[in-house]
C-alpha cells in the first residue's frame, strides 16, 4: 500500500487558526505524521515564519537533511542567524556570512563563499569560484580569491584573481596561473611568478622574479625572468629579456640578456637606440646643466677616487677605422638662430685629432699643469725621430743637442719637433 502524502499549511492539522503570526507553511513528503511525538510537529511549533523543504520521506532537520529553509526573508541552512546558504553541504558558521554552492564554506564573520567547495575564512574574506580559497587569517582578515582554484591565504590583504592564481601573505596575484609567493609580492599576468619580498612581475606571459626588491615589466611571446638569487635588479622590455645568475642589473629594452653583474643596458636586439637625450626634452626655454659623475669616496686617510672609462664599440679583425669617439660642442651662430655642433676632439683607433676652433684661440690649452713635479704634457710610447734629422741644431741651448725628436704629422707629412 502506498504511503500517504500530506501537505500541511499554516499552524498544522490541529490549528484553530491556520494563519497565525507564528505559523509556518511547510512542504514535505511524510509517512503519515504523528500529531504528538513527531519531530515534524516539534519543528513546526518552534519555528519562525518561513518555508522548509525536505527530501522525500525524511523529516526536516537543521543538521543534515534540509534542502532549503526560508526564514524571515533569508535563505539559510542550520540555525545561525543572518546567514545565507544555498547548496548541498554548504555551511555558514558565523553571522552575516554567505555560502552558495555545493560544500561551499563561509566561516568567521562577514565572509562570502560562492562556488562548489569555495571556502572563505578570516573576517571579511571573499572566495568566488569553484575550489577557491580565501583565508585572511586573524584580525581584520580581508583576503580575496576570485577564479576557479584561486587561493589567497596567510594574511589580511592577500588578493588572488584568476584561474589557479595564488597569493600568499600580504601579496597580489592577478592572472591565470599568477603566483605571488611571499609578503609584498606583486604578480600581474598569465603565469607570472614572484618569489621575492617586495618584488614585482608584470607581463603578458611567464615573467618571473626570485629575489627581494626586483622589478620585471615586459611583454611578448617569450618568457622573461630575473633568476638571480640576490640583488635588486630591474628589467623593462620583455620579449625574452633575462637576468640569469648575475646580480644588480638594469635592463631596458626588449630581448636583452645580462652578461655580467652590476651592469646597466639600454636598447636590445628588438629595441634600437641611437640617441640618449638627458634634460628637458629636445628643446627647452631655460638652460639645463647636467653632470655625469661617479660616487665620491668617503672615510678617513688617503683614499683614491673611482676610475671612469668611456669606451666605444669594438669591431672585428684588423679594421680600426670605426669605433670612434667624438666630442662635440656648440659653434657660434647668427643671433636668434639655434647653434650647430662642431667636433672638437676625435678619438680613433689610430690616435686623437684636435679640431681647429671656430674662434681665434690656441688649438690646445692646458690649464693648471706644469707646477713642481708635474708635466704640462705627458706622452708615452713615442719613437725618437733623431735618425731622420740632423744630429745638431744651430743655436742649440747650451745644454747640448736635443734629447728627443717628437714625431708629428703635418698635412700628411711626418715631421719631428726637438725637445731637450
Amino acid at each position: 500500500m502506498a504511503r500517504a502524502t500530506s501537505i500541511i499549511v499554516g499552524g498544522g492539522i490541529a490549528a484553530t487558526n491556520p494563519f497565525t503570526v507564528n505559523a509556518i507553511p511547510y512542504i514535505a513528503s511524510l509517512t503519515p505524521p504523528s500529531l504528538t511525538a513527531s519531530p515534524v510537529m516539534a519543528q513546526i511549533l518552534g519555528a519562525r515564519q518561513g518555508i522548509v523543504i525536505s527530501p522525500t520521506g525524511a523529516d526536516p532537520s537543521a543538521v543534515a537533511t534540509e534542502i532549503l529553509r526560508v526564514l524571515g526573508g533569508a535563505i539559510i541552512e542550520g540555525t545561525v542567524a543572518d546567514t545565507t546558504v544555498i547548496g548541498r553541504g554548504a555551511t555558514a558558521n558565523a553571522g552575516s556570512n554567505v555560502a552558495i554552492g555545493r560544500l561551499a564554506s563561509a566561516t568567521s564573520s562577514t565572509c562570502v563563499a560562492l562556488g562548489s567547495t569555495a571556502a572563505a575564512s578570516g573576517n571579511n574574506s571573499v572566495a568566488i569560484g569553484s575550489g577557491s580559497i580565501a583565508n585572511g587569517g586573524g584580525g581584520g582578515g580581508g583576503a580575496i580569491a576570485i577564479g576557479n582554484a584561486a587561493s589567497a591565504t596567510g594574511a589580511s590583504g592577500a588578493i588572488a584573481i584568476g584561474l589557479n592564481a595564488i597569493a600568499v601573505g600580504v601579496s597580489v596575484a592577478i592572472g591565470s596561473g599568477a603566483a605571488a609567493g611571499v609578503t609584498g609580492a606583486l604578480a600581474i599576468g598569465n603565469n607570472c611568478s614572484v618569489n621575492g619580498t617586495a618584488s614585482v612581475a608584470i607581463s603578458g606571459f611567464n615573467a618571473q622574479t626570485n629575489a627581494i626588491h626586483q622589478i620585471l615589466i615586459g611583454s611578448g611571446g617569450s618568457p622573461q625572468s630575473i633568476n638571480a638569487a640576490a640583488g635588486a635588479s630591474i628589467v623593462l622590455g620583455g620579449n625574452g629579456s633575462s637576468i640569469g645568475a648575475f646580480t644588480d642589473n638594469i635592463l631596458i629594452g626588449a630581448g636583452l640578456t645580462a652578461f655580467q653583474a652590476n651592469c646597466c643596458m639600454l636598447g636590445g636586439p628588438s629595441t634600437l637606440l641611437a640617441t640618449l637625450l638627458l634634460g628637458q626634452g629636445n628643446t627647452a626655454a631655460g638652460q639645463t646643466p647636467f653632470l655625469i659623475r661617479l660616487t665620491n669616496r668617503a672615510g678617513a686617510g688617503n683614499l683614491a677616487g673611482s676610475d671612469l672609462t668611456i669606451q666605444s664599440g669594438a669591431g672585428v679583425g684588423t679594421n680600426v677605422g670605426n669605433g670612434t669617439i667624438f666630442l662635440k660642442t656648440p659653434a657660434a651662430a647668427v643671433a636668434g638662430t639655434t647653434q650647430g655642433f662642431v667636433t672638437r676632439i676625435t678619438i680613433t683607433g689610430g690616435g686623437i685629432i684636435f679640431a681647429v676652433p671656430d674662434i681665434a684661440q690656441p688649438n690646445i690649452t692646458l690649464n693648471g699643469f706644469g707646477g713642481a713635479g708635474q708635466s704640462a704634457l705627458a706622452m708615452t710610447n713615442l719613437t725618437n725621430g733623431a735618425a731622420a734629422n740632423a744630429a745638431t741644431l744651430l743655436n742649440a741651448p747650451a745644454a747640448g743637442d736635443p734629447a728627443f725628436w717628437v714625431p708629428i704629422r703635418i698635412n700628411g707629412v711626418n715631421r719631428h719637433v726637438p725637445v731637450w
